[in-house]
């Protein structure tokens, strides 16, 4: 082999190697920005009624942020909620659909730093949540 055969090689194959080594690395990076992010709720509305109002909040706190557009039947929308405190708690959603019925979920059951994000999709009878949150 020649010089111009074995650097290119060489090079491929150091990169395919570093790829591989760092794999696990690369896959919790999601994880590191998700950390260091604001706290994010996807409200998935799955049910039968739009929903008019969502409020999201702290627990055991006066903080609270309110989220002004509608969401539609069938509609899915991102909300970063303007929550800040000092110290440990969790965050809940309040929504009231279009029959004027409230429900409280909470979307994050322990925080210290008011970040991570949550996935809360709304059925016609109950709610589903993925939490991610720090």
């Amino acid at each position: 082999m020649n010089k111009r055969t074995v650097i290119p090689l060489a090079a491929a194959c150091t990169l395919l190697t570093g790829i591989w080594a760092g794999w696990p690395v690369l896959k919790a990076l999601p994880d590191l920005f998700n950390f260091m992010s604001s706290f994010t709720v996807t409200v998935h509305n799955q049910s039968d009624y739009d929903i008019v109002s969502v409020e999201t909040g702290i627990r055991s706190g006066d903080t609270r942020d309110t989220f002004t557009q509608e969401i539609p039947s069938g509609k899915t929308v991102k909300i970063t909620p303007d929550l800040s405190f000092i110290g440990e708690g969790a965050i809940y959603l309040k929504y009231t659909d279009s029959r004027k019925e409230t429900k409280e979920v909470i979307v994050c059951g322990y925080t210290e730093s008011v970040s991570g994000s949550s996935e809360l999709t709304i059925g016609n009878d109950d709610t589903a949540l993925e939490q991610d949150c720090y």
